[in-house]
């Protein structure tokens, strides 16, 4: 077992470190929306139960994103496993770093992966491209660089 240690937002709700963080979050991302599926299925069973587990850890996603502040402005490469949760931390500038100073919170490229491996590969190669290469790849996707997180729910 390992020990938390609590911390104290500036909203004053009580935030964990990382492991305590993992679980909870690992527990209202994955074991609730299971035993809800589970609910509203007539014949339900413990290996039910088990294999939707099975499932939904074995299935990950990976992000690799590009943000900006403003057309044809500065940018900035990341990954990440949780794109919602990355967009809010830039948007209220949660993180300390160049996307805070240079305010960059505008999604206007982004790719899944599968494997980490594969997204840090693509992170790696494309922080060595051409400024010019990136503004091209961003325009055949979304040519009016038009922010994707913006329709989102926590937005």
């Amino acid at each position: 077992m390992f020990k938390l240690k609590k911390y104290h937002s500036e909203c004053g709700r009580g935030i964990y470190n990382n492991k305590a963080n993992f679980l909870v979050r690992f527990f209202f991302k994955t074991i609730i929306p299971i035993l809800s599926f589970l609910r509203k299925q007539e014949s339900t069973s413990i290996t039910n139960f088990y294999i939707l587990v099975i499932m939904f850890k074995t299935t990950h996603q990976y992000y690799l994103y590009m943000l900006s502040n403003k057309f044809n402005g500065t940018l900035y490469i990341g990954i990440t496993n949780d794109l919602e949760r990355r967009m809010f931390e830039h948007k209220n500038k949660l993180v300390e770093g160049f996307t805070k100073r240079y305010g960059l919170n505008r999604l206007v490229y982004f790719e899944t992966f599968q494997h980490i491996d594969d997204a840090i590969k693509r992170e790696k190669n494309m922080k060595k491209w051409k400024r010019q290469w990136k503004i091209d790849l961003i325009e055949t996707e979304n040519p009016n660089w038009r922010d994707f997180s913006k329709d989102w729910p926590n937005f």
